[in-house]
C-alpha cells in the first residue's frame, strides 16, 4: 500500500510538472504573439511616418550658376521615393554651404530625412517662406 501511495504521489508530481510546463509554454506563446503584434504595429507606424516624410513637399534651390544642379538633386530625392519635389533658382540670403532648411516642427522629420539622404546639414529657419522643406545647393 505504501508503494501504491508513493506511485500515486509520483504521478501527481509528474502531472503538476507537466501542467506547469504547459502553462509556461502557453504564457511564452502569448508573450511572443503580443511582441509580434507590437512589432507589427510599430513597423506600421514607422511605414506611415516614412510615407508622410516622403510626401512632404521639397523644393531644391540652385544657389550657383551651374545649370541643372538643383534638378540633379531633385532627381536624387525622387529616386529615393520623395513624391513632391521641384527644382528652382535661389534668390534668398547668402548660404555658405549646401543646407536643408525647414520652418516648423511639423517639417523637422522630413528635413532630417532629406538631410540624411543628401548628406547636408539641417537648420531650422523660422522666417523661411517655403511650404515644406527647402534644400539650398551651393556646389
Amino acid at each position: 500500500s505504501r508503494s501504491a501511495a508513493a506511485a500515486e504521489a509520483s504521478r501527481s508530481q509528474a502531472a503538476a510538472a507537466s501542467s506547469s510546463r504547459a502553462a509556461a509554454q502557453s504564457a511564452a506563446a502569448s508573450s511572443s504573439r503580443a511582441a509580434a503584434q507590437s512589432s507589427a504595429a510599430s513597423s506600421s507606424r514607422a511605414a506611415a511616418q516614412s510615407a508622410a516624410v516622403r510626401g512632404t513637399h521639397v523644393t531644391v534651390y540652385n544657389a550657383t550658376r551651374t545649370q541643372g544642379l538643383a534638378a540633379s538633386y531633385a532627381q536624387r530625392l525622387t529616386s529615393a521615393g520623395y513624391t513632391s519635389v521641384e527644382a528652382k533658382n535661389w534668390s534668398g540670403y547668402g548660404i555658405q554651404s549646401s543646407t536643408v532648411l525647414y520652418n516648423g516642427s511639423a517639417n523637422k522629420a522630413a528635413a532630417e530625412a532629406v538631410g540624411k539622404e543628401l548628406g547636408f546639414p539641417v537648420m531650422q529657419t523660422p522666417n523661411l517662406q517655403v511650404n515644406g522643406v527647402a534644400v539650398v545647393v551651393t556646389g
